[in-house]
């Protein structure tokens, strides 16, 4: 992971010297090493940009966290009926009103507009800080914002398993420079647009946890198909079609599978993803083409996921999604030697940084499929050896897992006698 960059305190071209006088000392002096000493860095300010509806539940879990840390707090209301506003206020938040429209960036943008303070951390009222990045978010006001610098990146962990582990990670643009006047961009799973020439920098361990309640996960999702569908009328593009398509991701997968075609197909004529260069259209095709495996895996046409999964590697080879997918159907085509390499593959792939959004890899499942090739070709100490290493890092599924140890067990027993 690429090192934080710190203040540039000085111009190592700095001239000094005064050619017709070498001696001269210069009218600028530096300070002696002992008052530079005395000298602290001046903190950047850090204004608090959010938008809300009816968050009783949940807002104050938040601000409770946030509101000593930062120098302001901005809350742009979207018409709550409930405390919302009421509890904002007591955390000394400025609250303004804007009128919902179905756009979420014009809402974000609203309060953009009000911040006042060097620096902008945007926040939905259902994350969590956890403790570790409480420290971290202070240590990063106090010593890396800075002008010259334009926007830090931080994980964004969406979605977690049964025992609280993150299985979706995304990588955002976390604290921006007001002064680079950054805008959010698209009406529903908005980002902030960051031109190439922003100076930037990412924070690993500034992580922020999105915790929806459950309650409300399934009533979102049908307010964000009705503004998907009415930005899709309006103007297509991979970022929406992609969107969309997840929305029906497994419920109805099969009309999920053919908006993920409809996007690969459309990467090309996509204005966004064109201007945006080669990567970030590998990354949309490899994305939609992992989706598209998973369904076809559901109606077992493996020989399709096989030849869609290998075009996959050919525009981006360095994430594992793909090779356990790709080592899944070969599994389940009896070709066990044929799996092997793609799972040890996975366990193999190293993410470069400049992926912003996976899912997080869960190496247990690939050990749990090499225990499984590996008692299918016969080697009973690998697949021992294997499952071992999957109980060693597994959340869930551990009695099946022990209950196939034992099953190894015995067959190495019997090819023994």
């Amino acid at each position: 992971m690429s090192k934080l960059v710190s203040a540039h305190l000085g111009d190592e071209n700095t001239e000094f010297t005064d050619h017709k006088n070498p001696l001269r000392q210069p009218d600028n002096l530096p300070d002696p090493p002992e008052e530079a000493s005395k000298k602290t860095h001046q903190p950047a300010t850090l204004s608090l940009s959010m938008i809300v509806r009816d968050e009783e539940p949940v807002i104050g879990r938040l601000l409770k966290q946030v509101s000593p840390f930062v120098d302001e707090i901005i809350i742009v209301d979207t018409g709550s009926t409930d405390k919302t506003i009421e509890i904002c206020e007591s955390y000394g938040a400025k609250v303004f009103h804007f009128e919902w429209i179905d756009d979420f960036s014009a809402a974000r943008n609203e309060a953009l507009s009000h911040c006042t303070s060097d620096w902008i951390m945007w926040l939905d009222a259902d994350d969590v800080l956890p403790l570790d990045s409480i420290h971290h978010l202070v240590g990063t006001k106090n010593t890396v914002l800075n002008d010259d610098l334009d926007v830090v990146y931080a994980p964004y962990h969406c979605q977690f398993d049964a025992v609280g582990n993150c299985t979706i990670s995304v990588l955002r643009e976390r604290l921006i420079r007001r002064e680079a006047n950054f805008r959010w961009n698209h009406p529903i799973h908005e980002n902030i647009q960051i031109p190439d020439s922003a100076k930037r920098t990412q924070h690993p361990s500034l992580i922020i946890e999105h915790r929806k309640p459950d309650d409300l996960v399934e009533r979102s999702q049908v307010r964000n198909n009705r503004i998907l569908e009415k930005a899709l009328e309006d103007k297509k593009s991979c970022h929406m079609l992609y969107h969309y398509a997840q929305g029906f991701f497994p419920r109805e997968y099969q009309k999920a599978k053919t908006i993920f075609k409809e996007c690969i197909e459309y990467i090309a004529y996509d204005e966004e993803m064109v201007e945006a260069g080669q990567i970030p259209q590998n990354k949309m095709f490899y994305d939609c083409a992992y989706y598209i495996m998973q369904c076809d895996m559901m109606d077992k046409n493996y020989d399709d996921v096989i030849q869609l999964g290998l075009e996959a590697l050919g525009k981006e080879c360095f994430r594992p999604q793909v090779y356990m997918v790709l080592g899944a159907a070969k599994y389940f085509q009896a070709r066990f030697y044929d799996a092997v390499p793609f799972f040890q593959a996975a366990l193999g792939c190293d993410v470069p940084v400049h992926i912003a959004n996976t899912e997080q890899f869960q190496p247990w499942r690939a050990y749990d499929y090499l225990s499984l090739c590996y008692t299918g070709m016969g080697q009973q100490n690998k697949a021992i050896e294997m499952a071992t290493k999957a109980l060693e890092n597994s959340p869930e599924d551990r009695n099946r897992i022990v209950h196939n140890i034992k099953l190894f067990v015995e067959r190495l027993g019997k090819q023994d006698s």
